[in-house]
């Protein structure tokens, strides 16, 4: 029931953010008119909507502990979603039927298949280790297919299906006592049309890859979210693409709405004077602390520096 979405109509006055470009005289605007989340802005302002409605919002027991994500169906000799792993001893061990982001999800007898793939609130507790939970099945069967490269961000935290006792023995779960939807997590992005590759060099009024995007982020819930983390990712760099993210704190009251209005693409010179450049490719919401924590997708690897 947390929103990541473009704002269509009335949206809260949106935090600017660009990278480059911008005179002295508009960084002096954005300095008093519209300060950045990390520089503590005042709460933004919009009109009515029942999220602000007290009686509206989702109620949440402060002293709980809860986790919101994308819940996964976990699959045969999947490198991102394994249900299962080889080990080194030759055997086959079964482990979740599914998955809250990246964490694998035990406790609960039956999950309704209508579930998968959509946002749900959790209540449960992270535990640590995942091995407590493996069920012996079996032989493993001979590994014949090609080896294939995969980046750290599309392999699950466990290592993938083939891996070792010693990584499982560090990875955690979420012990879950319930699960039900909530409202999708969404950004709809203003310019479908956007170009996959950074035109290096744009002018500011024409943006590197096409108009700015605005994304809003609302807090349907009964109690404050703090060390929210806004993360916009961007895909490019030299060779092979790679992703980066810009970082962005902030705090949301129950029923608040935020907005920032990111860049489609950056760019960077790099040392030799070779002008590199990022497109945007979506935004992900993380909250680590406090009762309700926001999990990061499958397929979405928390930087280092924001890890627990």
């Amino acid at each position: 029931m947390l929103w990541l979405l473009a704002a269509a109509c009335a949206p809260p006055r949106p935090e600017v953010i660009r990278h480059g470009h911008e005179n002295e005289q508009e960084q002096e605007h954005e300095k008093t008119s519209a300060p950045s989340a990390e520089e503590g802005a005042e709460p933004m302002q919009e009109e009515p909507t029942d999220a602000e409605n007290p009686d509206t919002l989702l109620s949440i027991d402060p002293n709980g502990s809860y986790f919101i994500g994308t819940l996964y169906e976990n699959a045969p000799f999947d490198p991102t979603l394994p249900d299962g792993y080889c080990l080194e001893d030759g055997q086959r061990y079964r482990g979740a039927t599914h998955r809250l982001g990246r964490q694998n999800l035990f406790g609960l007898d039956a999950i309704d298949p209508s579930l998968s793939f959509q946002t749900v609130l959790v209540r449960g507790e992270v535990r640590t280790p995942l091995t407590d939970k493996l069920v012996a099945d079996g032989p493993c069967p001979p590994d014949d297919s090609p080896e294939r490269q995969f980046r750290s961000d599309w392999m699950s935290d466990e290592g993938g299906y083939r891996t070792t006792r010693e990584k499982l023995e560090s990875v955690s779960y979420v012990w879950a006592s319930s699960v039900e939807a909530i409202s999708r997590l969404t950004i709809d992005d203003p310019n479908p049309q956007r170009p996959r590759k950074m035109r290096l060099g744009a002018a500011e009024e024409d943006g590197p890859a096409g108009q700015d995007i605005t994304l809003t982020v609302q807090n349907p819930l009964s109690i404050e979210l703090t060390d929210l983390v806004l993360l916009v990712h961007y895909e490019g760099g030299r060779g092979k693409p790679m992703p980066k993210y810009e970082p962005h704190h902030f705090s949301l009251a129950p029923g608040e709405a935020r907005a920032f209005v990111v860049p489609p693409g950056i760019e960077e010179t790099l040392d030799e004077g070779r002008l590199v450049g990022w497109t945007y490719a979506g935004a992900h919401l993380v909250c680590r602390k406090g009762p309700v924590r926001i999990l990061p997708s499958a397929y979405f690897q928390l930087p280092e520096e924001l890890g627990e």
